[in-house]
């Protein structure tokens, strides 16, 4: 994806917008992702951290691990961000937040290998066991 597109949590109270490039867009089967959201998976995004910006409101950031921050809408607990310490310049955004999601597809499923046993991933998508 080429352009703009905005996003933002459930209750409204936290927006942002995407200029630019939004690449790597995968669906993640990790277990953290499914801690952190309560749901099988995540679709992630990733996008130049100088072509994402917070319009509207401020995020809470969770250190989920020894690598990564997770950020999230401290009304409503939207989850939006990932940032990772090995890759200071990128950021990954959950693709449900955008207001269109459908603009930008998935193109591969990673950590297949921690998929719930009853995730049926037919698509025909790439699938990486760990990254």
């Amino acid at each position: 994806m080429i352009g703009e597109i905005f996003g933002g949590c459930l209750c409204g109270a936290v927006r942002y917008r995407i200029i630019g490039k939004a690449d790597g867009t995968c669906h993640c089967h990790c277990d953290y992702c499914r801690k952190s959201t309560g749901s099988a998976m995540v679709t992630w995004t990733t996008v130049a951290k100088k072509d994402f910006d917070i319009t509207q409101g401020e995020l809470t950031l969770f250190a989920s691990s020894n690598e990564g921050r997770r950020s999230f809408c401290p009304s409503c607990g939207s989850h939006i961000t990932l940032e990772y310490d090995k890759y200071p310049d990128y950021v990954d955004v959950t693709v449900g937040t955008l207001d269109v999601p459908g603009k930008i597809p998935p193109e591969r499923h990673i950590w297949a290998s921690k998929q719930i046993e009853w995730v049926k991933m037919d698509d025909h998508l790439p699938k990486v066991r760990v990254i």
